[in-house]
């Protein structure tokens, strides 16, 4: 393919912009000097449409198409959106809970120290220096129980796997005819 439209993007390997080619970089060029580029783009992605127009940005971004499919968004052409990271809200997460199995001595404990001990039956009813750990290993399953809350709120990131190539746009090339 020898002939590009103005306006036309392409990815390209090359660490350097090729002749009749700018880098997507949301440069503002001069309505004067790039007149048939500006009657394809307008003012879509920037400028002031009457010295400047922009050319889009597509550093650390994906195109998305314009439109909307069913059940999804509303895409305009020019419109940005999304993060790098983000941070969830209980809300946000699936309802979920932690089971815990805990393990205990069904035998009277010898010691109110739950180092190295596990849970065991008080040996005395007073409730005073009750001794409700046995070091001794577990012979019985408790019931299950629920966890508190967990995590710590932080972000995460949110990109998907990538691998880097630079997007350019013709600036001198074929103008693209309406239907």
């Amino acid at each position: 393919m020898t002939d590009f439209y103005l306006g036309q993007i392409i990815m390209f390997a090359g660490p350097y912009e090729p002749t009749n080619w700018k880098y997507c970089a949301g440069q503002i060029l001069q309505i004067q000097q790039y007149n048939a580029l500006y009657g394809v783009l307008g003012t879509t992605y920037g400028g002031d449409g009457r010295i400047t127009f922009a050319l889009p940005d597509l550093r650390s971004r994906v195109p998305v198409g314009t439109g909307q499919s069913p059940g999804l968004s509303a895409y305009r052409l020019g419109a940005t959106g999304g993060v790098e990271t983000v941070t969830l809200t209980p809300q946000q997460m699936p309802a979920h809970n932690h089971t815990t199995a805990l393990s205990a001595f069904n035998g009277p404990g010898t010691t109110n120290i739950p180092t190295n001990a596990v849970l065991a039956q008080p040996n005395d009813g007073t409730g005073v220096n009750i001794n409700a750990y046995a070091q001794a290993a577990p012979n019985v399953t408790m019931s299950q129980s629920v966890s508190g809350v967990a995590g710590s709120g932080l972000p995460h990131a949110n990109i998907q796997p990538y691998q880097v190539m630079n997007y350019i746009i013709c600036v001198n090339g074929l103008f693209p005819m309406r239907n």
